[in-house]
């Protein structure tokens, strides 16, 4: 039988305060870094005590890259259902499409590539 996890103290989980005495450039480096990964300088601590590696959340750019790719996705799935349903596939159409995804994938691969990652392939 698992046992719950009771709430205590006004409803936390978390019952154990912890005070920490940090220099000037210590505290620096907490607020900088909590900030970057978009945490909270408790929740920045907690994911460095269990070793988990924060990770920075998605540039405005990658979510646009994103919300783009989703579109075309759509608009993919759309010409696979006319294709269906006509029993042949508006070849224009579909290559127009298939540019975009590749020009939308391309913008995501210089994105990334300026800050040293490879993302798709061997280039």
């Amino acid at each position: 039988m698992e046992e719950k996890q009771v709430k205590v103290n006004g409803g936390r989980k978390r019952t154990h305060l912890v005070k920490v005495y940090l220099n000037d450039e210590e505290y620096e480096k907490l607020c900088k870094n909590s900030a970057e990964f978009g945490r909270d300088k408790s929740k920045y601590l907690r994911l460095v005590i269990q070793w988990i590696a924060p990770i920075e959340p998605p540039s405005v750019e990658v979510k646009e890259f994103t919300r783009e790719l989703r579109r075309l996705g759509v608009s993919m799935n759309q010409i696979a259902a006319k294709a269906h349903s006509l029993g042949f596939v508006d070849e224009l159409e579909y290559k127009r499409t298939a540019d975009e995804v590749m020009s939308v994938l391309g913008a995501i691969q210089q994105e990334y590539a300026k800050k040293g990652v490879k993302v798709f392939g061997n280039n």
